[in-house]
């Protein structure tokens, strides 16, 4: 009986540990942080921009439980997809990600880091019916200039684009509810060229024709210099 009740004990651990960890399906959702997204209508499976990732004084953390996004993806019904860069707040570089529905498979994950203070280049694209892809391009870590590609298998997503609404955020993401007092913040996240379409050779500018809406949680803590739909730069400031 006391083997048991030990097992238990374990078991329950693990599974508080498991709620705990942040997810990018949540970076975006009310009660996981402040958030900018820009959301596409239906019907796409292609999209490219350029981004400025912030870092040294521009990113700041008040807490453990605080990181910082810039990603792209979408979701088709229920499987949502987020691609993009993961703030390191010991490193202060950004690391690759794809992540469905929360979960990270192996060819969603990459040794490669970007420096942060640059501007890369993003593209998120459906490669066929069931399989994304994620390519970014900029300065790794090393000093060179480096491309990564990472895919996901998300069931239900269309080349065709038919399902598909596509996205842009920028996120503190936080474990445990919004923290608004956390001291953190990250600025200057320069999101420009923004393209939308179904293929590399069939996109076009990222206009209004293209857009579902712009949401920003919450003001005043997000704040927006909004250009057009293609080219914003975001701060988030929880101080």
């Amino acid at each position: 009986m006391k083997k048991l009740i030990s097992i238990l004990s374990i078991f329950s651990i693990f599974s508080l540990l498991v709620l705990l960890i942040p997810t990018q399906a949540d970076a975006a959702s009310t009660g996981t942080g402040p958030y900018r997204k820009a959301l596409s209508n239906s019907g796409y499976s292609w999209m490219s921009t350029n981004v400025y990732i912030p870092g040294g004084n521009d990113v700041r953390y008040g807490n453990s439980t605080d990181t910082g996004y810039i990603y792209l993806g979408g979701h088709n019904g229920s499987v949502e997809v987020d691609a993009g860069l993961q703030h390191s707040p010991t490193l202060d570089n950004w690391a690759p990600f794809i992540s469905v529905n929360g979960t990270r498979p192996s060819s969603g994950t990459s040794t490669t880091r970007f420096k942060s203070g640059q501007t890369v280049f993003m593209k998120f694209y459906v490669t066929s019916d069931n399989t994304v892809e994620l390519s970014v391009s900029g300065i790794a870590t090393d000093g060179v200039k480096r491309t990564v590609v990472l895919n996901a298998t998300a069931k239900g997503w269309k080349k065709s684009g038919t399902g598909n609404s596509l996205k842009r955020v920028t996120s503190i993401a936080q474990i445990g509810g919004d923290n608004f007092a956390s001291k953190s913040y990250m600025k200057n996240v320069y999101w420009s060229d923004a393209t939308i379409g179904t293929s590399s050779t069939s996109n076009a500018v990222w206009s209004g024709a293209h857009t579902n809406s712009f949401n920003s949680y919450q003001a005043p803590y997000v704040s927006v210099q909004y250009v057009n739909q293609s080219q914003e730069t975001v701060n988030i400031n929880l101080n």
